[in-house]
């Protein structure tokens, strides 16, 4: 799934920044992401790129990860679209909203 929003990301001129594991480095790089994190490392678990940008969005296309991972990597106004969404998400996003918060959590419920 995520080899998608790669080709989607670049498809529109953005800076993709993606994770991947050992076994998936060519399918994270043939569509043409800028920078990879390899999840099991430090950095990658952490999502801090390699060349420290701050992201404004970030599709999240896997399960186990919380929000309170995304927030510190995120722009001020950034946007984490969850497809992976859940019950938990869209409360959280539901707390973001009414609060006003810049930076969100916006589950995409299919």
């Amino acid at each position: 799934m995520g080899h998608y929003a790669v080709q989607l990301g670049k498809a529109v001129g953005l800076h993709v920044t993606a994770t991947y594991g050992a076994l998936n480095t060519e399918l994270v790089r043939g569509p043409g992401a800028d920078e990879v994190l390899d999840y099991k490392m430090p950095e990658g678990a952490g999502l801090r790129s390699p060349s420290r940008k701050k992201q404004d969005g970030v599709v999240h296309c896997a399960v186990g990860i919380g929000w309170s991972t995304f927030k510190p990597m995120l722009s001020g106004a950034g946007k984490v679209v969850d497809i992976t969404a859940n019950v938990s998400t869209v409360l959280m996003s539901v707390v973001h909203w009414v609060t006003f918060t810049r930076k969100m959590l916006v589950p995409l419920l299919l």
